[in-house]
């Protein structure tokens, strides 16, 4: 048997923090060494090996404890998992803590990722709630240390997210914060650091550094040379963020039309005028969509409108962010109201901008009528948009195959059949010539063929169309491809009369 190791750090700094004195653990140690060298069960050995690496995490000896860990796992990997014998999981906490502290971020990377994907029994059980939260965190703090910011910030927004463990969730939502900063997506870091200092359950140390943090982000926008009383409208937009999370102020007061018409002519009072940082609050509002978070999203959206973007183009292009997430969140009254008042401000323009932004508004304009039911509205500006896209050679193919496909919907949910087929032959003409490279719009062209079918009409009208093979085969794809529930699609009529 080798001889004992000594410690190379200072013993006394690591056992000021310990319940137990220096020489208790080394006598721990020695024993546990000891029975080691003695013990040929392969289960013994790593459970006293696992036992050494928490000695040795306590002393500060990393790379000792890769090296127990890694031993204590090559003995676990010749049995049959055993409930009553060593977590596996615990030796790889204990690895990736190890990995990180050496700066070992690809292994620690590697293991935190491998851990989580295999996703083991026991983190099901009652006694192990934490672990999935460690494993967040170390592979967060490994994505950072690789300088993968993104990464590491998509890993803790869901782990801050999980979290059940009240101290675990601020660790995670500082490295939550860090990767926020790095990415210079401050409005969200100030968040998170104010969230953080405010958290009962943030000890002394991780609230020295929160306050690090929220000192940076406010340093890296200039806050105190550009603001009163020390606070920047990322810091103003952030607290009202915080607000949103737990109140839904903004989108709770948006959900009504009276509401949505205050929002979009009325004031909204702000300690600090946030006009010197709209692009950062747009910025903070794209990120918003991104992420799919279309309550916050909106309500930046509606505190950038109050900044009042002097040129027409960026009024619509807020405008058309707060229309598809009222949309999305299904308040379609609201995506309504706020479209026709952005079709409005294209119409008395002295400059308006390119036909291209205000047809993109038009197709939201008519998702959200049909939406309401309102289809004579919703048909009439998808009308309107398609007498710009017939003046106007610049508009995308694939706007106007959007523009197509609502008026389609629009025609069929009204119940005007021939209008919807001859529209769907004419988008379907269209994409032919011009292909979507779109999977999520071939998907919907498919179902609007298919719900088309159902209704008896595809048949009636296709007839007409015979001559032209490649529409016909289009259909007949669309049919193959799409079902309800994913299904290959069943023998039919329409089959046999196509053919």
């Amino acid at each position: 048997m080798s001889a004992i190791p000594e410690f190379s750090i200072n013993q006394k700094t690591y056992c000021q923090k310990l319940n137990g004195t220096i020489e208790q653990l080394r006598k721990e140690f020695d024993l546990t060494f000891v029975e080691l060298g003695e013990t040929a069960d392969l289960q013994k050995r790593a459970a006293l090996c696992l036992k050494l690496t928490t000695i040795f995490r306590r002393f500060g000896e990393f790379s000792s404890v890769e090296t127990y860990a890694l031993k204590a796992l090559t003995a676990l990997n010749k049995l049959s998992y055993e409930p009553s014998g060593p977590n596996p999981v615990d030796i790889k906490i204990e690895l990736l803590w190890a990995y990180l502290a050496q700066k070992k971020y690809k292994q620690a990377k590697d293991l935190a990722s491998k851990t989580i994907r295999d996703n083991p029994p026991i983190l099901s059980d009652q006694n192990y709630l934490r672990v999935p939260s460690l494993l967040n965190l170390g592979l967060a703090r490994a994505y950072r240390g690789l300088k993968k910011f993104s990464e590491a910030e998509e890993v803790s927004r869901v782990g801050k997210d999980i979290a059940t463990n009240p101290s675990l969730k601020v660790c995670i939502l500082l490295e939550f914060t860090r990767a926020c900063r790095m990415q210079k997506k401050f409005g969200e870091a100030l968040s998170a650091a104010n969230e953080g200092l405010e958290s009962p359950a943030t000890g002394s140390n991780l609230q020295a550094e929160f306050a690090k943090e929220k000192k940076r982000i406010q340093v890296a926008i200039g806050t105190k040379e550009n603001a009163p009383n020390d606070f920047a409208a990322e810091e103003l937009v952030a607290k009202e963020l915080l607000a949103l999370k737990s109140k839904r102020v903004d989108v709770a007061e948006a959900l009504s039309i009276r509401s949505v018409e205050e929002l979009f002519n009325g004031p909204i009072p702000f300690d600090v005028d946030p006009t010197p940082y709209l692009e950062t609050l747009l910025r903070i509002t794209e990120e918003s969509l991104k992420t799919f978070q279309y309550e916050q999203a909106i309500a930046t959206a509606w505190v950038c409108w109050k900044c009042k973007p002097d040129k027409i183009k960026d009024k619509l292009s807020l405008l058309f962010i707060i229309i598809f997430c009222y949309n999305q969140l299904g308040f379609f009254p609201n995506a309504a109201y706020v479209g026709e008042k952005a079709f409005e401000l294209f119409e008395e323009a002295s400059s308006p901008p390119p036909n291209e932004g205000i047809i993109k508004i038009l197709i939201l304009l008519t998702h959200a009528l049909t939406g309401q039911e309102n289809y004579d509205e919703a048909i009439r500006y998808a009308l309107i948009g398609k007498k710009i896209c017939e003046k106007d050679d610049s508009i995308p193919s694939y706007v106007r195959a959007s523009l197509d496909y609502d008026l389609c919907v629009a025609y069929r949910r009204n119940k005007d059949f021939q209008s919807a087929v001859e529209t769907l032959i004419n988008l379907i003409k269209n994409n032919l010539k011009a292909p979507s490279q779109n999977p999520t719009f071939d998907r919907c062209l498919d179902e609007e063929i298919f719900l088309l079918d159902k209704e008896g009409y595809i048949v009636q009208f296709t007839k007409e169309w015979k001559y032209n093979k490649q529409v016909a085969d289009r259909i007949l794809e669309g049919l193959k491809n799409y079902s309800p529930f994913d299904l290959p699609y069943a023998d039919s009529e329409v089959l046999t009369d196509i053919d």
